[in-house]
C-alpha cells in the first residue's frame, strides 16, 4: 500500500506526500529498491537528512538481506563491517556476493578485518573437502591476498599460503588453484 502510495502522489505532484511513503515503505522492506525510489523523490538538499534517517533504521534492523549493498552504494563501509560483525558468522555464506563485494572493499581502509573474514568463509569450503566449491574457496583467498599486498605484508602471504597448501596438497583441483595464487602481488 505504501509503495502504491507512494507512486501515486508522486505522480499527482505531491512529493512530499510520496517522501513519507517511501520512507514507510523502506521501513518495512528495507529493501534497495525502496531505497533507491526514497532517493529518486528526494530533493539534493532534503537527501543527506532523509538518508541518515534511512540508513539509522536500516542498521537498528534485525534483519534486512539488502543491508550490506545498501551500505556500500553508500560507501559506509566501516558500517557495513560493523553489521557484518555482530551476524553471527554461521549465517555467513560464502556464497553471498554482498560480503565479497564487502571484503573487497574493505581491503584498503581495514585490510587485517578483510584477511580474518576471507579466510573464514574460505577454510570450511577447504577443510571440508567441498570440491565443487574449491574455485569460491580461491577467490575468497585471492581478497585475503590482496589485502596482505595493500599492507606491505606479502612475504607474509607467500608463508602462509605455503602452509595452506601442505595440508591440502592430496586434493589435487585444489592445490592447483592455490598455486596460482602464488602470483598475486
Amino acid at each position: 500500500l505504501t509503495r502504491w502510495l507512494r507512486d501515486t502522489a508522486r505522480d499527482a505532484g505531491r512529493t512530499a506526500l510520496a517522501i513519507i511513503a517511501a520512507s514507510v515503505a523502506f521501513e518495512k522492506s528495507l529493501s534497495r529498491e525502496d531505497y533507491e525510489a526514497a532517493r529518486e523523490l528526494c530533493s539534493d538538499e532534503a537527501w543527506p537528512n532523509l538518508r541518515e534517517s534511512l540508513l539509522a533504521r536500516l542498521m537498528v534492523a534485525d534483519y534486512a538481506p539488502e543491508r550490506i549493498d545498501i551500505l556500500l552504494d553508500e560507501n559506509r563501509i566501516a558500517d557495513a563491517i560493523a553489521v557484518t560483525d555482530r551476524e553471527v558468522s554461521g549465517h555467513q555464506s560464502p556464497h553471498d556476493t554482498s560480503l565479497l563485494r564487502l571484503a573487497r572493499s574493505a581491503c584498503h581502509g581495514d585490510p587485517d578485518w578483510t584477511i580474518g573474514f576471507a579466510l573464514r568463509l574460505a577454510n570450511p569450503i577447504m577443510t571440508e573437502g567441498r570440491s565443487n566449491h574449491y574455485d569460491l574457496a580461491v577467490e575468497w583467498l585471492a581478497v585475503a591476498a590482496q589485502a596482505h599486498a595493500i599492507a606491505g605484508r606479502s612475504g607474509q602471504w607467500r608463508e602462509f599460503l605455503d602452509t595452506l597448501i601442505k595440508p591440502h596438497r592430496r586434493k589435487h583441483k585444489l592445490r592447483g588453484l592455490l598455486e596460482v595464487l602464488r602470483t598475486i602481488r
